[in-house]
């Protein structure tokens, strides 16, 4: 997998993380995994058009799945 140089300081390389966004639809509180780039040298945290998209489907799988148990 080929690394990518950081945008911002275009010395480091960025790694692909993942963090859990605590979230409230509906008055449910749930976790939703959130994809992000983070530089090993500034330390900047950044989203790619991949991993933004990503998580929108993340977001919308969410309520979608808590719009499903309220109709049940």
């Amino acid at each position: 997998m080929k690394k990518e140089v950081c945008p911002i300081c275009e010395e480091g390389l960025l790694k692909s993380c993942t963090s859990f966004e605590e979230v409230q639809y509906k008055g449910q509180l749930g976790q939703v995994p959130l994809l992000y780039s983070e530089c090993d040298t500034c330390g900047c945290e950044q989203g790619s058009p991949q991993q933004t998209l990503a998580n929108r489907r993340a977001m919308i799988s969410y309520r979608a799945s808590l719009n499903k148990k309220a109709s049940i």
